[in-house]
């Protein structure tokens, strides 16, 4: 399956039970990618 498709099913999964679904981001420790989406992410619930 891909991760594509495993997103869809747990945000769908999620819509069950959630008004509004949460951020998500995709990461791979190997790819090392993600990083930057995430610290953008931090910085903007911060306020920086």
């Amino acid at each position: 399956m891909t991760v594509e498709k495993n997103i869809d099913l747990f945000m769908k999964e999620l819509s069950k039970t959630w008004e509004q679904l949460p951020p998500y981001f995709i990461t791979s420790s190997v790819r090392k990618t993600g990083k930057e989406e995430i610290l953008g992410h931090i910085g903007k619930i911060m306020g920086r």
